[in-house]
């Protein structure tokens, strides 16, 4: 390529060097992509928690510092001494309480959650995603809190409907974690060609959901309920809605349910009581949420909404709704990632490590 450009006043012999450089350098790109094709050949994102990357520092300290092949007994011990808590800190993830938790992440104006349970069960709700190409939130967000959880390998991930706030984020998620089948109300072919390319490229069994109440015995001792609205509706109404039961009082999301969506998850009723809310289309005031609250009587709500988003959602009225009903209500465009755990007798609800992933 140089001696293209030194020889370029010389026409023949210039566009000579710039075509074999032009040779040279295709064929270069042909043959790293042939041994990217290699399994193990091509690069790997890792992603752990805090105390694993510890782990790795403490293990490379001794090979930074003493990179000679002989040891002195001072330097051994010297390597004792990180070996042995870079061991501890990485098994430390692993020795955290399970249970029902349920992860509101904050990904800005969008919306996705993690379900998980006491038999090491992750369910993903969602990915979140910006209308922009220019943030990735499945890589830069989700991907990164999964890591700090522990969570490798994905049960099932669950679109609740079409919509780039909440499907973008998956597109990373399901090419870079296995996952182990992927939820939807509607047909694959319906399905946005990026999700479609990426199922199809990691062959993930797709299952799909039949209008009203279905259970799925999958997971672990209680059974999730599903409820999807009639065909030919909008994509908001049509949102997947979940349901966890409990006696003391269940979980419910309802997607971005709008006013039909909701009156028709309300004229099919509901499994069971409900204590936990996730408002339905981040707190719209067009999705009649003072009726369901009415009907549902929760003892909290959670919401997903951006920071002084434009659409200036939660509704304000809303808001107000429940002070005046005195439902506390969990915002993370205000507190950001909101972490909630079944105790024995109620939903705890808290932060998440201070502001972990805000």
């Amino acid at each position: 390529g140089l001696c293209g450009l030194l020889f370029f006043p010389l026409s023949p012999v210039g566009a000579w060097c710039f075509s074999i450089c032009g040779f040279l350098l295709e064929n270069t790109v042909h043959i790293v992509d042939w041994l990217l094709a290699i399994p193990g050949f091509s690069g790997q994102y890792l992603f752990l928690a805090r105390w694993q990357y510890l782990a790795v520092g403490l293990l490379l300290l001794p090979v930074i510092l003493f990179a000679q092949p002989v040891m002195s007994s001072g330097r051994r011990y010297f390597v004792a001494i990180c070996l042995l808590p870079a061991l501890f800190f990485a098994v430390l993830p692993m020795l955290t309480a399970g249970g029902i938790s349920l992860y509101m992440f904050s990904v800005g104006q969008g919306e996705s959650l993690l379900l998980t349970n006491d038999a090491q069960q992750a369910l993903l709700v969602d990915g979140g995603g910006l209308y922009s190409d220019r943030f990735d939130v499945g890589k830069r967000l989700l991907a990164p809190a999964l890591g700090e959880l522990g969570i490798h390998h994905l049960s099932a991930v669950l679109l609740t409907h079409d919509h780039p706030d909440h499907r973008k984020g998956l597109i990373f998620i399901l090419r870079h974690f296995p996952v182990d089948e992927f939820w939807s109300g509607i047909a694959f072919a319906e399905l946005h060609p990026q999700l479609q390319a990426v199922l199809r490229e990691k062959a993930i069994p797709v299952r799909r959901f039949p209008a009203g109440w279905s259970e799925i015995n999958s997971w672990s001792r209680t059974p999730l309920q599903l409820f999807r609205g009639p065909d030919r509706i909008s994509k908001n109404d049509s949102s997947l809605v979940l349901y966890l039961p409990d006696p003391l009082g269940g979980l419910l999301l309802t997607g971005d349910l709008e006013k039909k969506g909701v009156g028709r998850l309300l004229a099919a009723g509901l499994p069971g009581p409900v204590s936990l809310l996730k408002l339905p289309h981040h707190g719209s005031r067009h999705s009649d949420t003072e009726h369901l609250i009415d009907r549902l009587q929760p003892q909290s709500c959670l919401v997903s909404a951006g920071y002084q988003n434009r659409y200036g959602l939660p509704a304000r009225q809303l808001v107000n709704y429940l002070k005046q009903q005195c439902i506390p209500l969990y915002r993370t465009d205000i507190v950001g990632t909101i972490r909630v755990r079944k105790l024995a007798d109620h939903w705890q609800i808290d932060t998440w490590q201070r502001g972990l992933f805000r």
